[in-house]
């Protein structure tokens, strides 16, 4: 880094990744328990979401591929494929 060599020890790596995933489990929990909290990270977010899951079914209804019901075929389900279903057909 900035024409120096850097030593990154496996001790190093380790504490870095137990600090963080301190500092993870934290925010999790801090996340889960306090509605402020969410509010003011998760808040704007949601709102996105809903607005692009919304825009995503629009589009696929418009194109018609909604009907993607899973297909059961012995024990297993299996998800039809749009393309293969359209190629037969037409």
């Amino acid at each position: 880094m900035f024409g120096t060599e850097i030593f990154l020890s496996v001790e190093l790596i380790k504490t870095a990744a137990f600090i963080g995933a301190i500092g993870g489990m934290q925010f999790l929990v801090t996340s889960l328990v306090d509605a402020d909290y969410q509010r003011e990270f998760f808040g704007e977010v949601r709102s996105e979401l809903r607005q692009v899951f919304a825009v995503r079914a629009v589009y696929r209804d418009r194109l018609g591929q909604l009907d993607a019901a899973p297909v059961i075929s012995g024990d297993r389900a299996r998800r039809r494929d749009p393309d293969r279903a359209r190629s037969s057909t037409g």
